[in-house]
């Protein structure tokens, strides 16, 4: 069994972003009520005119449209992995799109921090901003090695 086949880890995880992804979109549809339960649950209030309930609502959704674009980037990149064709500029494409939103998600999150007032808040954009940088990285290694493979199958 290869590792980078339908079969091996890549399958896998095609297999769980599918999972993730229906989720998400389930998600997206029961936001104010799984937000309104978990808020009255632990009964937090906001000292902000600003109802707290509207700002989770907020961040919440677009971190759940923004991980869906993730997902579908995630899904095409290890499609084309499984089909053994990793080094093509379509997946270059696709890393460099999960970095942008991983962009998105650490300006989101640094805007949210003066209003949420919660560590947690920080924390996200620290890590988003440390994906984006990595996955953009990533892009250049990936964009790179297209390159290089382009010009050794031009090679005789």
């Amino acid at each position: 069994m290869k590792i980078l086949d339908k079969n091996g880890i890549s399958g896998i995880l095609e297999i769980f972003v599918v999972f993730f992804s229906i989720i998400a979109i389930l998600l997206l549809f029961t936001l104010p009520f799984v937000v309104s339960l978990i808020l009255g649950y632990y009964g937090r209030v906001s000292s902000y005119n600003f109802d707290y309930y509207y700002l989770m609502l907020i961040l919440l959704y677009i971190s759940d449209i923004v991980c869906l674009c993730v997902m579908y980037n995630c899904k095409k990149l290890l499609s084309n992995i499984n089909k053994s064709n990793p080094f093509i500029m379509d997946n270059a494409r696709r890393v460099r799109n999960i970095s942008w939103c991983s962009g998105v998600l650490a300006v989101t999150y640094v805007v949210a921090i003066p209003f949420a007032r919660s560590f947690f808040v920080f924390v996200l954009a620290f890590v988003f901003t440390i994906m984006a940088l990595f996955l953009a990285v990533c892009y250049e290694l990936f964009r790179h090695a297209v390159r290089f493979k382009e010009e050794n199958e031009l090679t005789i």
